[in-house]
């Protein structure tokens, strides 16, 4: 089970966390939950993570970003679009 200190530790992995949503009691809404992050935006996003729960059961966490004006999906960073990739020109 996902506890709180759990997405807090994974919220973590990407920058400084300012808040996170819950649901009632719940800390999560099913599969999902919402972080407010602080990161440092000249390095790529992050997609995914490899997370170890207490049990010793490893998943793969995925993330997903909202209100994102300028990304890049091909380098994962924030200051251009992919047309303007310089990663993308080299594939």
């Amino acid at each position: 089970m996902m506890t709180e200190r759990i997405w807090i530790a994974i919220g973590e992995s990407i920058g400084d966390v300012k808040e996170f949503e819950t649901c009632g009691d719940k800390v999560a809404w099913g599969k999902y939950l919402r972080v407010r992050i602080l990161s440092d935006t000249t390095k790529p996003l992050k997609r995914r993570k490899l997370v170890a729960l207490d049990n010793g059961t490893r998943i793969m966490v995925r993330f997903c970003y909202e209100r994102l004006n300028d990304f890049c999906y091909m380098c994962g960073k924030l200051d251009h679009l992919e047309q303007d990739c310089n990663k993308a020109v080299l594939m």
